[in-house]
């Protein structure tokens, strides 16, 4: 048994830390893997009890100033982003960017902006309680919760062993449909006391379903490419997670937008 703890102690030392990117041991959430795990598990008791205890007897809040700016800020976090990864766009190539790990300043920019994506994906769990608080419960589904689940988990890993190279370009193409998604989400709300609507919401599932398809071009790629150093290891999980999110955001538009739409289609057809 003493010979069984030891070797578990052994192995999760060589991958937490003997694997890990020492850069990375300098930055707040990012040294150990119980960071994420225990502000995802806060989160889930936040959302899942203490502030659906909290709501019970209370009447919805109007956050509508609140989640304006929440929007606001996240447009410009994600256009922040974005825009100091434009040099590393200009320079390198999706079909092969291995991960410098030296400390010149184009490294440490990545990692940097690698750290900052993490941490903006901590501040994205905010929109869930938003949720519980204006009594919309019904919007915190399997796909909402998982989503953010292994939008706090994946970064980590990215930021934890692969900060920069080809990872850079997961972090560019969420960005640019967060920057869409939020920029829809300040356009509703502020249209919400008209007759105004959003005519575009389901493109934004299908901008979803578009970032998959182009990571899991650029990791079949990596996957095949005889001479790239960018770890194998790391694209074989990224592209098991981009799959199952495939399939779930695509059952999510299926059954919202073409199912529905054949069932309106049937009720109009009786209607004539």
């Amino acid at each position: 048994m003493v010979e069984v703890v030891r070797n578990l102690h052994y192995y999760y030392k060589y991958l937490v830390h003997d694997l890990a990117d020492k850069r990375t041991d300098e930055y707040l959430f990012a040294s150990s893997p119980w960071k994420p795990i225990g502000i995802f598990v806060l989160y889930v008791l936040i959302v899942k009890k203490i502030l659906p205890d909290f709501m019970r007897h209370r009447k919805a809040f109007n956050l509508d100033k609140i989640i304006l700016f929440y929007n606001f800020t996240q447009i410009v976090f994600n256009a922040y982003l974005l825009y100091r990864a434009i040099p590393f766009l200009t320079s390198h190539t999706p079909v092969c960017a291995p991960v410098d790990y030296s400390n010149n300043p184009s490294a440490r920019l990545q990692l940097d902006l690698c750290y900052l994506y993490y941490i903006l994906k901590v501040y994205d769990l905010l929109d869930t309680m938003f949720f519980i608080l204006r009594k919309r419960e019904r919007q915190v589904t399997f796909l909402h919760l998982y989503h953010h689940a292994m939008m706090v988990t994946f970064p980590w890993i990215g930021l934890r062993y692969v900060a920069g190279g080809n990872t850079m370009y997961i972090g560019v193409c969420n960005t640019v449909v967060h920057i869409v998604m939020y920029f829809y989400y300040a356009i509703t709300l502020w249209n919400s006391g008209t007759n105004k609507t959003v005519w575009w919401k389901k493109y934004l599932t299908q901008l979803q379903l578009v970032q998959f398809s182009l990571l899991s071009i650029m990791g079949f790629i990596l996957l095949v490419h005889p001479t790239c150093t960018y770890p194998k290891l790391i694209v074989t999980l990224g592209m098991i997670q981009n799959i199952y999110l495939s399939y779930l955001f695509g059952t999510f538009y299926y059954k919202t937008y073409v199912v529905q739409s054949k069932k309106i289609e049937i009720q109009e057809k009786k209607l004539v």
